[in-house]
């Protein structure tokens, strides 16, 4: 899933709270910092769940589902140049 998914659903469920330049600008910024350390990606990701878990489990999921695919991407990556 593309961040910019995410993003739009994050948006669409939080209109009365967030522009969706906000939204794009939180999801970048943990996006950012997930590419850190294994405890700052812990934190940005934490950070960004809790920010947009208050409507439901749709956008959890998604937001599971595309950090886990990133973080897969990311290791995959590591491991290769490491070969």
């Amino acid at each position: 899933m593309r961040s910019d998914d995410i993003v739009n659903v994050m948006y669409r469920e939080n209109f009365p709270r967030f522009s969706q330049s906000a939204c794009a600008q939180r999801l970048f910024n943990s996006e950012k910092a997930m590419q850190g350390n294994k405890i700052r990606r812990q934190i940005a990701f934490a950070e960004l769940r809790s920010a947009t878990s208050s409507v439901g489990s749709r956008r959890k999921k998604l937001l599971d589902d595309h950090v886990n695919n990133g973080l897969m991407m990311h290791y995959k990556a590591s491991y290769k140049s490491r070969s």
